[in-house]
């Protein structure tokens, strides 16, 4: 660059020293005006376009550009607002490291830095939501435990997860899950319609009295009146498998009357038992008088058909 100037200032010069004898002094005084103001464009040109300054970017402009990026993320946004920031800085710091535009100690401490200003503000609209949400939208429930499983992905340099088990951070998070799974556990609970026992409906109906009092699904209503149609679907599979038993006594199979007896037996103790326990159960009971009726001549017919099997007579009995 100086070369460039020293041979520009000597071309001036020399031009100065050609005209001098020929113009008058006004006039050499004008030239070398003109010609001082070309140079001085020349070399601004030299300096700014062909030679531009460079602006070297730190490695604290980096932590500072990210942490600028995390510091976006707003406590009172929207839900969706607020994921949508978390990310954006999760990409940046994840970026910048591993274009080694950051180094670990300062990539590790943006990433703590990331969840502890992200978990408390997206636990507490979870929250929100489940308080005042009567209806529970399914894309909504789906998305919350994708964020949870996103957040405890994060990972420090040494391998270490940022949401450590035991953290107060891990609790937080982990407290909006268990929700969600609980919810999913009451989803599930409403696809059982089908009686197998009476242990077994006694334990349902006491799931459905936990997820009805749960300190947040209580809430969902649509969730909770639908819950509440348990009970009747079980107590109706319950009455029907007694009533199909009480029929196939009609019809015995090809078994000793002893076994008979013992399958009559059984079927009277099980009315018994629902009658019984059906409306604490329940909450609800028929009356099984004539279900026990039926149970009674249904067994005496199959009985004859098993004595006269026995007998050895073979003929259509028509009913």
């Amino acid at each position: 660059m100086m070369v460039l100037e020293v041979m520009i200032s000597r071309r001036v010069m020399t031009m100065i020293s050609i005209f001098k004898p020929v113009y008058s002094m006004k006039k050499v005084i004008l030239l070398s005006t003109v010609i001082l103001l070309v140079l001085g464009a020349l070399l601004y040109f030299v300096k700014t376009r062909l030679d531009p300054p460079m602006n070297i970017v730190s490695d604290r402009q980096y932590q500072e550009m990210a942490q600028a990026c995390i510091d976006e993320i707003n406590p009172k946004a929207s839900m969706e607002d607020l994921n949508m920031r978390f990310f954006k800085a999760g990409h940046m710091v994840v970026y910048m490291a591993d274009s080694l535009l950051l180094s670990s100690e300062d990539a590790d401490n943006l990433k703590e830095g990331l969840c502890k200003k992200y978990i408390p503000a997206f636990t507490d609209k979870c929250f929100e939501y489940f308080r005042k949400s009567s209806v529970w939208d399914s894309t909504v429930i789906n998305t919350i435990r994708q964020q949870v499983g996103v957040v405890k992905l994060i990972h420090l340099s040494s391998g270490k997860r940022v949401v450590d088990n035991g953290s107060r951070l891990n609790d937080a998070i982990d407290s909006v899950f268990f929700v969600t799974k609980r919810n999913e556990e009451a989803l599930r609970l409403l696809k059982n319609r089908t009686f197998h026992s009476m242990e077994q409906s006694e334990q349902t109906m006491a799931k459905v009295k936990i997820y009805q009092n749960h300190d947040y699904l209580q809430y969902n209503t649509s969730l909770c009146d639908s819950l509440d149609m348990v009970a009747r679907r079980l107590e109706k599979s319950h009455y029907d498998a007694l009533d199909r038993r009480v029929t196939s006594l009609r019809y015995p199979d090809d078994i000793e009357e002893d076994e008979f007896g013992e399958i009559y037996q059984k079927l009277m103790d099980d009315i018994q038992e629902y009658e019984e326990n059906a409306s604490r159960v329940y909450g609800y009971v028929r009356e099984v008088r004539d279900l026990k009726e039926a149970a009674n001549d249904n067994y005496h017919i199959g009985k004859n058909v098993i004595q006269t099997r026995n007998s050895g007579w073979h003929f259509d009995l028509i009913f």
